[in-house]
């Protein structure tokens, strides 16, 4: 195939085609200025993402083109008449670092019209957009200079042109063969090695220079941005806000109630995030559980109230209690669909507003958290008999102890009860029966009770961690009634109405299931 040399076309329009370069950069930086102005509107909430990828035009695309492949025209130009090319192979790098980093913003902006991004992906897309706008800038002005004639090298204004005078070589016919001479590729890439190893020692402590500002500065940037501007706490770090010393101490996920009752539907599960807090400076305070967003897989979701009950045990759940100076822990409930469940998880709390790049936006304290699954298979974690003592490790009661003294059964109790009014206090014998002549009842004394704050007594945790079992004939049974009738403020003896079948067994004793820790107390044995 035969073909001409550009390079007489290319010296006598040198002006003109910089001209038109000039143009075309000056039309994509208008076009990416577009795109920032958007990103930093829609940060700061003034701006819906409706119609998002609009900012940008496809348009951009072939602009890029057009610029890369005029450069590269010019950069074998200069290298034909042994000019200076380095400025041209720098602004071709440049240009096609542009299209990835529009390519990298059209994605995102995508993304924002049609889901949720997170908004420190948000910011990151911002800053990136923003540096090369910043080096768009810079670009034109080089080509401004270019296309004006103006010889940066020399000061010179018009020897620049002259220097690239037209020969018979510019203008001459070529033979251009189809295929690839991969010696010869070689040969060049050999050859480009070797200059840009000598340009870079003749350089050296130049380029030293401005590499290790460029890394001091990028390095400054991102310890302010993890530590400071967007910064994200772990889980057991302080987070100070403007009102409170704020803990996130554990997250749990499970399906069960502290009784191990299913209280989640086939496709959800409950993720609980335990939290220590107390007010920085004197008075209370009340918190706004709506301003806690558990985000997961691009879904935001408010804490329910619903479940605190299901899940005492593992702490208080926060309903409008007041905060004060005093340390205090509670939990937040938030229901997820099960295919969450491995996904990362993060959660944001929302207190007052800070200035940020000249507008007013809510501060954001966010905390990655780490689940923990209380769904596992029951353990028997230990055995105790009469006058032993039982400690209920390996679950939210560590600190739960005590020890059963003696047991009787019988169908009825006299307990003497004193009654107080106006200083007066007299006793009275009352007298303990089951409600149903299907039940007896069991009385329990013990000693050394050291129980969780979430206990009121010991009966309350037996009444709702406990079964009574016993074996009978070789089989085992649970017992079908299990009731409090232990009078109140009496704390001599504990009351249990259990089933009257109980009288008849050869082994009886209390089973108490936290979780799927599983403990048990031994009252009779064969």
């Amino acid at each position: 195939m035969i073909l001409r040399k550009p390079y007489a076309m290319l010296i006598k329009h040198f002006r003109l085609i910089h001209f038109i370069l000039l143009g075309l950069t000056i039309y994509l930086a208008f076009m990416s200025n577009d795109v920032l102005r958007f990103l930093n509107d829609f940060i700061a909430n003034r701006t819906s993402s409706i119609n998002a990828t609009g900012y940008l035009s496809i348009m951009v695309y072939p602009v890029i083109v057009l610029i890369v492949g005029i450069c590269v025209a010019i950069y074998y130009l200069m290298r034909e008449k042994k000019k200076p090319k380095l400025l041209y192979l720098l602004i071709i790098i440049f240009y096609i670092v542009t299209m990835g980093v529009l390519i990298y913003s059209s994605v995102n902006l995508d993304i924002i019209e049609n889901e949720i991004l997170e908004s420190s992906t948000l910011r990151l897309v911002r800053d990136i957009l923003r540096v090369d706008v910043y080096a768009q800038y810079i670009a034109i002005a080089i080509i401004t200079v270019r296309a004006l004639g103006f010889d940066i090298k020399k000061f010179d204004f018009a020897k620049d042109i002259n220097e690239l005078q037209i020969d018979v070589s510019d203008n001459e016919e070529f033979e251009f063969m189809i295929g690839v001479n991969t010696d010869n590729l070689k040969r060049k890439g050999r050859k480009q090695l070797r200059e840009l190893r000598y340009y870079f020692v003749e350089n050296k402590l130049f380029i030293t220079i401005i590499l290790s500002v460029v890394a001091i500065v990028g390095i400054i940037m991102i310890i302010l941005n993890i530590n400071f501007t967007n910064k994200v706490y772990k889980e057991d770090e302080n987070i100070q806000t403007a009102l409170y010393n704020l803990v996130f101490t554990d997250t749990y996920l499970t399906k069960y109630s502290y009784n191990n009752k299913d209280i989640g539907y086939n496709d959800t599960s409950y993720v609980i995030v335990k939290f220590n807090i107390n007010a920085i400076n004197q008075g209370t305070y009340q918190l706004d559980t709506n301003k806690f967003l558990l985000k997961v897989n691009n879904e935001t979701i408010i804490p329910t109230k619903k479940y605190y009950e299901d899940l005492k045990d593992i702490a208080l759940g926060y309903r409008s209690q007041k905060i004060d100076s005093n340390l205090k822990t509670f939990i937040l409930v938030y229901n997820i669909d099960n295919e969450y469940l491995n996904k990362k998880m993060t959660l944001s709390y929302e207190e007052g507003y800070v200035k940020e790049e000249g507008n007013w936006k809510v501060k954001q304290y966010r905390v990655n958290l780490n689940p923990v699954s209380l769904d596992k298979e029951t353990t028997l974690i230990s055995t105790s008999k009469l006058n032993e003592p039982i400690t209920l490790t390996n679950s939210f009661y560590n600190e739960t102890s005590f020890t059963i003294n003696n047991y009787s059964i019988n169908t009825r109790f006299p307990v003497t009860i004193s009654y107080c009014t106006n200083n007066y206090c007299s006793e009275k014998i009352n007298q303990i029966i089951p409600t149903t002549n299907k039940a007896t009842i069991i009385s329990l004394t013990a000693e050394n009770i050291n129980l969780n704050s979430q206990l009121s007594s010991l009966v309350d945790l037996i009444t709702n961690y406990g079964k009574i079992k016993y074996e009978s004939n070789g089989k085992e049974y649970t017992s079908k009634i299990l009731n409090n009738v232990t009078p109140n403020n009496y704390n001599k003896e504990y009351y249990i109405e259990v089933d009257k079948d109980i009288t008849s067994a050869s082994k009886i004793w209390i089973e108490l299931n936290i979780r799927n820790n599983q403990y048990q107390y031994i009252l009779k044995e064969s």
